[in-house]
């Protein structure tokens, strides 16, 4: 009858534990679920075709983290004749030249956190 009640007991207290566990397990996944939520984001877009001789303009949007925003093309340089606005994710100008290809834009806020900034590729395109 002891022994019965002893593992009774240790059976509720397991029980009991994986309970306890299994609450702070979901409040953890729920913390990072809304962190991921309010990530640092580059809104999706398609970049309007670009046509030589043409004037051209588009701007990125950021989603999420602390503005001001600093933006930044890190992979290919844009064609001939076209700007690119680093603290507004804005290109302008008027292409003088053709390309396909895909740009890497990079986006940091001013969190003061190193590890907050995404780089996302777009295809750019110039005929």
């Amino acid at each position: 009858m002891i022994k019965k009640q002893i593992i009774l007991g240790l059976v509720g207290l397991v029980l009991f534990s994986f309970g306890c566990g299994q609450a702070m397990l979901t409040h953890k996944l729920n913390a990072l679920n809304e962190n991921f939520e309010k990530r640092l984001q580059i809104k999706e877009a398609l970049l309007p075709q670009f046509r030589i001789g043409e004037i051209y303009s588009f701007q990125f949007e950021a989603i999420n983290g602390t503005p001001p925003y600093k933006w930044r093309i890190i992979q290919r340089i844009l064609p001939k004749g076209l700007t690119f606005e680093e603290s507004t994710g804005k290109i302008f100008g008027t292409s003088q030249n053709t390309i396909e290809s895909p740009i890497v834009v990079m986006l940091t806020d001013s969190s003061g956190n190193p590890n907050n900034y995404i780089m996302q590729s777009f295809s750019l395109n110039l005929k």
